[in-house]
């Protein structure tokens, strides 16, 4: 259910838990197990994980469209979503350790250059283990899959863009401006409405048809844009924006948070159950660091 602010933290977690599970990896998997279902489950959990990750890994904010030739160049060498994930992700260390010895200057292989950024791998590390979480249940991965790795750019397509060090290009490569704008105006709401405020159009937004419970909170001074932004989250943005919500939520109204986690609707949720109180704390404090330090102005 989506219900202003608060609410719609928690409908971002609980609606990447509730996915389905992609028709290709279904596909895969009745191929794989033509002859027995006995670890059908399993190879439909990891095909699900590695999916949201090859996807995830796509992003702007995170490797970007450099990232399709790796992507593409392991599903050459394997023939399951799992094999090409782990084909991915260890190309992604192996360019990550390397610029960390010898910078990306010296990196003469144009496709491991482009996904070597040491602070975006670090990224995918805790995404990966946040799918895994929600789709498994279990954040690491124990090995066991037989794969084939990443072999680089063929010598005559050494033409890839390749990455500046951080910071040299003056551009920010997490929030965008619009995401800044967006949690900029929902934080300028929360720090000038009361708890009270924030209640009561939670109580209004309730009688209101599903589509119109946002109208709710453009009474609170929200702009139409930024409650757009909120509406047009995807499922592989739904977690970064749920947790700075929730930390914007945290910094200003602490005690209103706590209450709506401890509603019932919210010790309901076994995702959350999951991921436990200090845990959730962590991520909000990831959360709002990463936010006033991208979004600064």
């Amino acid at each position: 259910m989506k219900r202003i602010l608060t609410a719609s933290i928690f409908y971002c977690v609980a609606s990447m838990a509730g996915a389905e599970v992609p028709t290709e990896v279904i596909d895969e998997c009745n191929e794989v197990h033509a002859d027995s279902y006995n670890n059908m489950p399993q190879c439909l959990k990891e095909g699900v994980v590695a999916h949201e990750m090859l996807e995830t890994a796509l992003l702007d904010d995170l490797y970007g469209p450099s990232a399709q030739r790796v992507i593409d160049g392991c599903r050459e060498r394997n023939d399951t979503y799992e094999k090409v994930w782990i084909c991915f992700e260890n190309a992604a260390e192996q360019a990550a350790e390397t610029r960390g010895m010898i910078g990306v200057e010296n990196m003469k292989d144009a496709c491991f250059a482009s996904i070597s950024d040491p602070s975006i791998y670090d990224r995918i590390v805790e995404e990966n283990k946040q799918a895994r979480r929600n789709h498994i249940g279990e954040e690491y991965f124990y090995g066991g899959q037989t794969y084939f790795p990443f072999k680089g750019c063929p010598q005559e397509d050494q033409t890839a863009e390749r990455p500046t060090e951080a910071g040299n290009d003056g551009k920010d490569h997490g929030l965008s401006a619009q995401a800044c704008s967006a949690y900029r105006d929902f934080e300028q709401v929360l720090s000038s409405n009361t708890a009270a405020d924030f209640e009561s159009a939670f109580s209004a937004a309730e009688a209101l048809p599903e589509d119109e419970r946002f109208n709710s909170i453009l009474a609170l001074g929200v702009s139409q844009s930024s409650i757009e932004f909120l509406q047009a989250t995807d499922e592989k943005q739904a977690m970064g924006t749920a947790f700075i919500l929730a930390a914007l939520m945290n910094k200003h109204h602490p005690d209103l948070l706590k209450r709506f986690m401890e509603s019932g609707e919210m010790n309901s949720n076994p995702n959350l159950d999951a991921l436990g109180d200090q845990m959730i704390a962590g991520f909000l404090s990831m959360a709002i660091e990463g936010y006033e330090e991208q979004c600064a102005e």
